[in-house]
């Protein structure tokens, strides 16, 4: 090989060890701004976190935004009565959420059928009329209650005697199916006496 052509090749040589050592540089300092990013966008993440309330205390409740589903009931109750003959319940529907839902209706295994009532006062008739829903109000309560709104067990299949329970299952718009153990009490006010008045 010629002188000239050595020459040569250490010059090209020398020219490749100078750009892969500036690609080795260019690819660390990339690594290195990369890892640095991600450092300051989580720690900003974390930062804004610690800052500040929770969204569930903003609504007035700890913990998370509750959904749906976590309506919540209380209260429930029925009084006594011979199978064959017809049942309220009354309960308390509480709503956490931001969002309404809605009673829609509900099903028992002690009755055929049940569905939503109101009893009002047409003069001196107590009437009652049946409802196609319920709105429980966006972090309030809906109230099924004697002389108002009750869930209405038609023909019972079987006695309810004072201190058993049985199940309800509710259907909720947005919930869905919630299961309720109902206890036979005392306490629950009759069903108003169907023959003084039923608007259907």
């Amino acid at each position: 090989m010629s002188e000239s052509n050595t020459n040569k090749t250490q010059a090209e040589s020398s020219k490749l060890k100078t750009c892969l050592t500036a690609c080795g540089n260019r690819v660390k300092k990339h690594k290195s701004l990369t890892a640095l990013t991600l450092s300051v966008l989580l720690g900003l993440g974390l930062a804004l976190t610690i800052g500040r309330k929770p969204l569930g205390e903003k609504l007035g409740f700890y913990g998370t935004v509750a959904p749906a589903s976590s309506v919540l009931v209380e209260q429930a109750r029925i009084a006594p009565a011979p199978a064959g003959a017809n049942g309220a319940v009354y309960l308390t529907l509480s709503n956490p959420s931001q969002e309404p839902d809605y009673l829609l209706g509900a099903s028992s295994p002690v009755v055929e059928l049940a569905d939503l009532h109101q009893t009002r006062l047409e003069g001196e008739v107590m009437v009652m009329s049946p409802v196609s829903r319920l709105e429980i109000p966006a972090l309030g309560q809906l109230r099924l209650e004697p002389a108002g709104f009750h869930l209405m067990l038609n023909q019972l299949k079987r006695p309810l005697a004072v201190g058993e329970t049985f199940e309800v299952t509710l259907l909720l718009e947005k919930a869905g199916n919630l299961t309720v153990t109902v206890p036979v009490s005392l306490d629950s006010a009759p069903v108003p006496d169907p023959t003084a008045g039923h608007d259907h």
